[in-house]
């Protein structure tokens, strides 16, 4: 699949899940999106690089996921996601889960990486406090409070 052409002019949605979805560019189609009922999860996008046309979400009631996407080099487009939106389907999950980018280096995103509570990673190359490395396979978790 190339584009997501024909659910350009939604505005919400019960969830959004692409997984496997290698040759898809970019998500303009979804550029009228403000909220999601459930999870925001893309996984297996190898050629996505951003996520910008996501930027009009608001809020999510679910699990925030971006995982093995090998060309995904930012991740802007979350960046209005009020993170107290976060609603874990089964209790004890992780509400986000970014790993295995290998292109997103930096969380700079001060919704997302002030609400992660728990940060797991195989270097210290996260120990800057201002932002957290993600490359390869570093995750980011934010467990249940």
């Amino acid at each position: 699949m190339t584009s997501l052409h024909g659910i350009e002019h939604l505005t919400s949605l019960g969830g959004l899940n692409l997984g496997v979805l290698y040759k898809l560019p970019d998500l303009h189609d979804l550029q009228n999106l403000t909220s999601l009922g459930g999870e925001l999860s893309i996984t297996n996008c190898d050629s996505l690089s951003n996520v910008d046309a996501l930027e009009g979400i608001s809020s999510i009631n679910g699990l925030l996921r971006f995982s093995s996407n090998d060309n995904l080099e930012n991740i802007q487009g979350v960046r209005h996601i009020d993170p107290q939106g976060f609603l874990a389907e089964y209790p004890g999950f992780e509400d986000i889960q970014i790993y295995n980018n290998p292109k997103l280096s930096i969380c700079n995103l001060s919704n997302i990486c002030s609400a992660v509570s728990c940060l797991l990673y195989t270097s210290d190359a996260a120990d800057e406090r201002s932002s957290v490395d993600l490359g390869g396979r570093r995750i980011i978790n934010k467990k249940k409070k």
